[in-house]
């Protein structure tokens, strides 16, 4: 028995937060990848370290290496955080409540971040939010409250 849950027993709820919740990291891996090229064709064209101040003493070169540096943090943040969601996502399909509570922390910081980035006109982050905002109302509507409550006690009594 491999704990996974009958795909009958699974609530529409979960299952159709369970795929908002994938299309919102996959949405995220394009958003990650879009800001890495972006990021990088203004290194390489110079743009940024074009806009110095006269008179400034860091030279282009240290504001490149900075800008590619954060580049790189971002694209590892980035990815880890897409691998994130789908770890939890399976966990939380599975009936793992303590991953449905991660998932909705993180669903609270997508939003928030979303809104951040729509003034920044990201579209692709703003719809990664929307995404993972309803997979989060979906996960504590009554059939999917019943399906984690029904799954912690079961897991109480394992041998019953």
């Amino acid at each position: 028995m491999s704990g996974e849950p009958s795909p009958a027993a699974v609530p529409s709820s979960v299952t159709t937060a369970f795929w908002l919740y994938l299309a919102g990291a996959a949405m995220g891996l394009v958003s990650v990848v879009v800001g890495a090229v972006v990021g990088i064709q203004r290194i390489q064209s110079g743009e940024v370290a074009g806009v110095i101040p006269p008179g400034t003493d860091v030279s282009p070169s240290v504001i490149n290496t900075a800008l590619a540096v954060g580049v790189a943090l971002g694209i590892t943040v980035g990815i880890v955080s897409v691998g994130a969601y789908v770890l939890f996502a399976l966990l939380m399909r599975r009936g793992a409540n303590w991953a449905r509570i991660v998932l909705t922390v993180l669903s609270a910081v997508a939003l928030v971040s979303g809104l951040v980035g729509l003034l920044a006109l990201n579209v692709l982050n703003l719809l990664v939010s929307v995404l993972v905002a309803i997979g989060a109302v979906l996960l504590f509507v009554p059939a999917s409250n019943a399906y984690f409550a029904a799954r912690s006690a079961r897991a109480q009594r394992p041998y019953a």
